[in-house]
């Protein structure tokens, strides 16, 4: 089966206890399956939180959106927060759509997003 989603999952170079994930592709059904099976793995007591850069995500569905709270939920769970950030003009209008820009904590750089994790 071909991958719709690519996502790198690192340690953030910046924060602590965070890990970076950065997702290329459609955050769609398949691609927000494939984005749970890679991150969830890494958050943990150890790495509680998570910085998603959604600077290369072309369209996001509501399968997206559910995965993003299902990450909301586990860093908080373990103790730790969740940002994102990069998101081109029609996630970003999702998001305000839905009214979850203050929950996900939206923000339009990495250096916005790691100030919210701290």
């Amino acid at each position: 089966m071909q991958k719709v989603m690519r996502i790198i999952s690192k340690p953030d170079p910046e924060v602590h206890g965070a890990t970076l994930l950065e997702l290329t592709g459609r955050l769609d059904a398949l691609g927000a399956t494939e984005l749970w099976d890679a991150a969830s793995p890494h958050l943990t007591a150890a790495s509680p939180s998570a910085l998603v850069d959604m600077s290369r995500v072309d369209i996001m569905s509501s399968a997206g959106i559910s995965t993003l709270i299902r990450l909301l939920t586990r860093t908080k769970s373990n103790g730790g927060k969740l940002g994102v950030f990069g998101c081109n003009a029609g996630v970003r209008r999702v998001f305000e759509i839905v009214g979850l820009e203050g929950l996900l904590n939206v923000c339009d750089t990495a250096e916005e997003a790691r100030q919210r994790l701290l």
